[in-house]
């Protein structure tokens, strides 16, 4: 421990947003806060930093100790939310997780502690990079993970790169809050996007429509549809366009752990389908001890390019 973390390699995005190779550096302009309903609380300790725009959350910005956590700035009450969050550095380490929590959630209770914090508790849930939540896809730099939570039907979806990759958890109620974590040195986040709606017939109604086109297509492609709607769909309900997850063959949890050569924690989390008990507990299977996952975590390895 102690050592610096190696020169990481950021992801400048198309929004033109500059990132800058220091995680601390400031991540645009407030103007491009106009399509988030939300932002990134205002973090209480120095191993989280934020973006003047509150959308880039920065993870330990010198060397890692522990796992830091980030929550949204407002709790999500009803109706529906969806948001996309874009990992714009290397990603690696004990964990770096996307998820939800409720107000009992403790941000810093394992800041000293390399641990895949959300689903750790009873007070919030997440999808690992490893892939470990109720899918096995798991995810790098340059990634695009979004998340919506459905207070109406209490559910809690997730996307990757824009294709769905199910339902995750079941029986959710609110208030819930946007969250993530990670355990990787001068790491970081971005919130590309986040939009509120109310339950309406008209979103109930768009629900529907994509509940009779089969998964593999994109409803837009599919149908002739008329502009507004074409409109009203790609600014306000974009999930329900977008085609299901397409497997290439079925993949075991272990091949996935074995492909990862920086996973260092076996996650498993049991999700039924009927349950209303949530979140489910993870349970985790420790294979390094404190020392050598304090070395992976200030070791990005060699930086991708997306």
């Amino acid at each position: 421990n102690g050592g610096g973390a190696r020169s990481l390699t950021w992801i400048h995005c198309a929004c033109g947003e500059e990132l800058s190779a220091s995680t601390t550096g400031d991540g645009g302009s407030r103007q491009d806060n106009s399509d988030a309903d939300w932002s990134w609380a205002e973090p209480e300790a120095a191993d989280c930093a934020l973006s003047s725009c509150g959308r880039i959350v920065s993870f330990h910005p010198l060397f890692s100790r522990g796992t830091a956590a980030a929550v949204g700035n407002r709790p999500l009450i009803d109706g529906l939310h969806y948001w996309e969050l874009k990992f714009v550095s290397p990603v690696y380490g004990t964990d770096i997780m996307a998820g939800v929590c409720s107000t009992g959630f403790e941000p810093r209770s394992h800041h000293s502690a390399f641990v895949s914090l959300l689903g750790l508790g009873p007070d919030s849930m997440g999808l690992s990079y490893n892939g470990y939540f109720q899918q096995n896809q798991p995810f790098g730099q340059g990634a695009i993970v979004g998340l919506l939570l459905d207070l109406w039907h209490g559910t809690l979806t997730y996307f990757l790169n824009r294709q769905c990759l199910g339902v995750a958890a079941r029986g959710l109620k609110a208030p819930m809050y946007p969250a993530v974590c990670s355990t990787a040195a001068k790491s970081g986040v971005k919130l590309i996007r986040a939009l509120s709606l109310p339950i309406t017939l008209q979103a109930l109604s768009c629900r529907a429509l994509r509940h009779l086109i089969p998964d593999r297509l994109c409803v837009t492609e599919a149908l002739t549809l008329p502009p507004g709607l074409v409109s009203l769909l790609t600014n306000n309900l974009p999930y329900l366009i977008w085609p299901a997850y397409r497997h290439n063959g079925p993949t075991s949890k272990s091949t996935a752990a074995t492909a990862n050569s920086n996973d260092d924690v076996e996650d498993d989390i049991d999700v039924e389908s009927g349950t209303a008990s949530v979140p489910k507990r993870r349970r985790l299977k420790l294979r390094f001890d404190e020392e050598s996952r304090d070395e992976e975590d200030n070791d990005a390895g060699p930086g991708s390019a997306f």
